[in-house]
């Protein structure tokens, strides 16, 4: 959250600037990865989708997803927020 109340969900894997004064609240999980693969949260593909970690490839081909582009636009909408 930063000095002037915006938050943001930050992505997966990667790096963030914040401004002097944010507060950085961390939930994560426990090792062990994010478990089967059909029970992994749409939201969490579309950011990684959103930030270039998966591929919309990986995303039909390893998760199952048939739109992948609606989760990756979902996650940009809720970026802007």
């Amino acid at each position: 959250t930063t000095p002037d109340g915006k938050s943001r969900n930050l992505p997966s894997k990667g790096a963030f600037n914040a401004p002097a004064g944010s507060m950085i609240d961390m939930v994560v999980p426990g090792s062990g990865g994010f478990g089967d693969v059909a029970r992994r949260d749409p939201a969490a593909i579309g950011r990684d989708l959103l930030e270039g970690y998966v591929s919309e490839r990986a995303a039909r081909e390893d998760y199952g997803i048939a739109d992948p582009q609606s989760l990756k636009a979902a996650a940009a909408v809720e970026d802007e927020a």
